[in-house]
């Protein structure tokens, strides 16, 4: 929980069980991660990185059926969110001008109030993301996007407008490891909380470190660290 001047705001994590591919069984997952976030007064949900198609989907993302199962999985969630309290982060490939970006998009009361692309795209070990996705350097623009409008940049800082205390940016998975990390500029802002929508592999120790990681970024941006990691359902 973060201390605000009116009290709480209550933030989660939510792993999410995920199909590689199958948008619509991930979206029912996520529906009910949603519910379950609203039920406990969660205000802020962040679920994992690709979680709407699955993060390791491979070249199936360049196909035109990935592409709009895609967008069918951000209208679903995107639509549920309309009649809820809880704004949710989650992550979802999201493309433009050809071109295709590992997104962090935000949610809520039937909204994207932005969209954050991957500033640093990891390509060593198991990760080939250049393969398939762009790297966003341009200033902040509005696309269109499941038939909305939304904002999409990596310097988006979201904010309430009752609570001024309540502000929160997002970064995506390999953002937090990188040397200049967006959140370093994003906590240097005004955001007190980050999201990270991860995709974070298991390997021997790395979930120690992973821990100490996100602890220590949690301790040097004076910020709340909210990381959600992928699912046993990756491939």
């Amino acid at each position: 929980m973060l201390i605000v001047k009116d009290g709480y705001i209550k933030v989660a994590s939510a792993t999410v069980d995920v199909k590689v591919a199958d948008t619509v069984y991930n979206v029912e997952n996520m529906k009910k991660a949603i519910d379950a976030a609203e039920n406990k007064k969660v205000k802020l949900l962040v679920m994992p990185e690709l979680c709407v198609t699955g993060y390791t989907c491979g070249d199936l993302f360049l196909t035109s059926k990935l592409k709009q199962g895609a967008e069918y999985a951000i209208d679903s969630i995107v639509s549920y969110t309309e009649n809820k309290d809880v704004m949710v982060v989650f992550g979802a490939p999201v493309y433009y001008m050809s071109k295709l970006y590992n997104c962090g998009v935000v949610a809520g009361h039937g909204k994207i109030y932005g969209i954050v692309p991957k500033s640093f795209l990891p390509n060593h070990g198991g990760f080939c993301e250049s393969r398939y996705f762009d790297v966003y350097e341009g200033e902040n623009i509005v696309l269109r996007v499941a038939g909305r409008d939304a904002l999409f940049g990596t310097d988006l800082i979201f904010c309430h407008s009752e609570l001024p205390e309540y502000t929160f940016g997002v970064e995506v998975c390999e953002d937090l490891w990188a040397v200049y990390s967006p959140s370093s500029y994003l906590a240097l802002a005004g955001a007190n909380i980050i999201a990270n929508v991860s995709a974070s592999n298991q390997m021997i120790g790395k979930g120690e470190y992973r821990k100490n990681l996100v602890t220590m970024a949690s301790a040097k941006l004076v910020c709340g660290y909210v990381f959600s990691n992928a699912s046993s359902g990756e491939s």
